[in-house]
């Protein structure tokens, strides 16, 4: 069940918040938010750029780091190895506006995690097409 609610939670970041205003090819903006991973609230800054637009296709490249904010409830070393939780993503993502799902997402994820005899590293891609 932890392993289908990490994949769960990394298929939310292929997704593409645009920002309330309108935005053309070259547009760039930043988006925040707090995501909960098993029990860390994990903060997470993505970068998007518009990197094209034909008709209701897009082309969007994203960029987002993330770590750990916070490990409530847990011991102080516990807290303390939390803090040490961190990573980067970056993604391509082509969208049809006249679709309720991207046409094509990849995602290359590298995150760092304390272990007991040292870091422990993670490197994943993924890559969503739709057809």
């Amino acid at each position: 069940r932890r392993t289908t609610d990490q994949i769960k939670e990394g298929t939310k970041n292929m997704r593409v918040p645009f920002p309330e205003e309108a935005v053309g090819t070259g547009a760039k903006w930043e988006m925040k938010n707090v995501t909960k991973v098993q029990n860390l609230s994990v903060e997470q800054t993505g970068t998007y750029e518009l990197v094209s637009a034909e008709g209701d296709r897009l082309n969007v490249k994203s960029t987002m780091a993330f770590a750990a904010a916070n490990a409530k409830g847990q011991t102080p070393a516990a807290q303390a190895e939390a803090q040490q939780v961190s990573g980067h993503a970056t993604g391509t993502c082509d969208l049809d506006l006249s679709k309720l799902v991207a046409a094509n997402a990849t995602i290359d994820l590298h995150m760092e995690t304390p272990g007991k005899t040292g870091p422990v590293k993670m490197d994943m891609s993924m890559s969503i097409s739709g057809q």
